[in-house]
C-alpha cells in the first residue's frame, strides 16, 4: 500500500528535487566553512553564501548578511525572545501560538518579565480589537504567528506590525508555516525579526532554518563560540551573521536547503502556494460534504493557509487517526504543540483535531483518496 502524505505542516515530503543528492554529495566531501582554505572548506563557505543569497531573494532582502542560519524556527525564536527580552520587559503574543513561542516566553516570566496575550476568535483569526487594547500596556516585544499550524488562520501582520510599531514595540514573526508557502517581502513588511524553518515550506532538510534581523537591531546571542572569524579575540564577534552563528554549521543540511531554495526560486512561491491552496480547498469542500464533520478555521479562503483541521461529532479523533494510518493516509492528530490555539477553536477538550496539510507534490487524486478514506471510516 502506497502512502499518501498529508502531514506537510509537520515536515515536507517529498523534499524538493536535488535535495537528497546535495546532502549526500556534501557528506561524501570533507571540510567545513570559514576554517581553512582548501577546496572542500571553501565549498562549505559557498554553501552558506549561496543559501543566504537564495533566502534573501525569496524574502526580497537587499542584504543577505541579515539572515542568520541555524537549526530552525525553534532555535531562532529562542534566540530572539531570550536575546531581546531583559528582566522587567513586557511581551505580547496571541492565544494561537505554538509552544516554540510560548515555552521560551513562559520561561522568562521567572526572570521578572511580564507576558500578556490577546484573544483569537473561534475560527483562529486574531481579535484585532483586543490586540489594540493590549498594545496600550506598551509591550517591548510582540511575537506573532504569521500563519497558524492548527486553524490555518493567517494573521493580518501588515496592520499588526504597524500598530505595534506605533505603540513602541518591536515585532517578531513566527514564519514556520508561511516561508515557502506565500510570497514574503520582508523589506515592505517591516518586521523586526522573522523566524523560519528549512524543512517545512522551504522543502529542505530537517535541522535547517534561521532568522532575519532588521538593520540597526542587536540582541544578545543564545550561545558563543568559534566562528572561524576574529579568532584572535576571546569575545564573540559583533558583526552579522557571526554574532549568532557559533560552532560548526550543518553544512550537509544547508547544502540541501541551498538546493530546495533554488527550486523555490525557479518554480515560484506563488505557483506553489496556489496549488497548495487549491488542494486544501478541495479538501475542505469534500470534508464539509461528510455528515458529522466540522472543519476548523476561517471560512474565507483569503484568511487561511493550506492547513485543514477537522473532527467528527461521533468518531473520536484517535480512532479516526488510527484508521487513517491503516489506510495509508499520513496526517497528524492531537493538539499540534499549540494547546491555546485549540482552546480558542473549542477543540482542546476533545483532544484536538485531525490535521491534513497538503503540499506542492500532492495531487487531486491524493485528496480524493483521503476524503474517501474519511468517508468510509465515519460511515462504517
Amino acid at each position: 500500500m502506497s502512502l499518501i502524505y498529508l502531514d506537510n505542516s509537520a515536515t515536507s515530503y517529498p523534499k524538493a528535487p536535488g535535495v537528497a543528492e546535495a546532502v549526500r554529495d556534501n557528506l561524501l566531501s570533507c571540510g567545513t566553512s570559514g576554517r581553512a582554505s582548501y577546496d572542500q572548506a571553501l565549498e562549505g563557505s559557498r554553501v552558506l553564501y549561496d543559501c543566504r543569497r537564495n533566502l534573501a531573494s525569496l524574502f526580497s532582502l537587499p542584504d543577505s548578511s541579515r539572515i542568520v542560519l541555524n537549526s530552525g524556527a525553534t532555535e531562532s525564536l529562542n534566540t530572539v525572545i531570550k536575546g531581546f527580552l531583559k528582566p522587567g520587559m513586557r511581551a505580547l503574543t496571541s492565544r494561537g501560538e505554538h509552544n516554540s513561542v510560548m515555552r521560551p516566553l513562559n520561561a522568562l516570566k521567572g526572570h521578572g518579565n511580564v507576558l500578556d496575550r490577546f484573544n483569537c476568535r473561534s475560527d483562529g483569526t486574531a481579535d484585532l480589537d483586543d490586540y489594540r487594547t493590549r498594545l496600550k500596556s506598551k509591550p517591548d516585544l510582540v511575537v506573532l504567528c504569521h500563519s497558524s499550524n492548527v486553524s490555518g488562520a493567517v494573521f493580518p501582520v501588515e496592520v499588526m506590525i504597524k500598530d505595534a510599531h506605533e505603540a513602541g514595540a518591536l515585532v517578531c514573526l513566527d514564519g514556520a508555516q508561511s516561508a515557502g508557502h506565500k510570497s514574503i517581502n520582508l523589506s515592505e513588511l517591516d518586521a523586526d525579526f522573522y523566524c523560519f524553518a528549512g524543512h517545512k515550506g522551504l522543502l529542505g532538510p530537517a535541522g535547517t532554518g534561521g532568522f532575519y534581523i532588521k538593520e540597526g537591531i542587536e540582541i544578545g546571542s543564545l550561545m558563543e563560540g568559534g566562528t572561524g572569524s576574529a579568532s584572535q579575540e576571546e569575545i564573540q564577534p559583533r558583526f552579522l551573521p557571526d554574532l549568532y552563528e557559533s560552532g560548526t554549521r550543518n553544512i550537509p543540511g544547508l547544502a540541501g536547503l541551498r538546493a530546495s531554495t533554488a527550486f523555490l526560486l525557479e518554480t515560484g512561491v506563488d505557483v506553489i502556494g496556489k496549488k497548495e491552496m487549491d488542494l486544501s480547498l478541495r479538501l475542505i469542500e469534500g470534508l464539509k460534504s461528510i455528515e458529522g464533520i466540522t472543519v476548523a478555521g476561517p471560512r474565507n479562503p483569503a484568511l487561511r493557509n493550506s492547513v485543514v483541521s477537522f473532527f467528527h461529532d461521533r468518531v473520536d479523533i484517535s480512532e479516526l487517526a488510527e484508521e487513517l494510518d491503516d489506510a495509508g493516509i499520513a496526517q497528524r492528530m492531537g493538539l499540534h504543540c499549540a494547546p491555546s490555539a485549540h482552546k480558542s477553536l473549542g477543540t482542546y477538550d476533545r483532544g484536538g483535531t485531525i490535521r491534513f496539510s497538503p503540499g506542492y507534490f500532492n495531487s487531486d487524486e491524493d485528496i480524493d483518496s483521503a476524503l474517501e478514506a474519511v468517508r468510509e471510516i465515519v460511515n462504517g
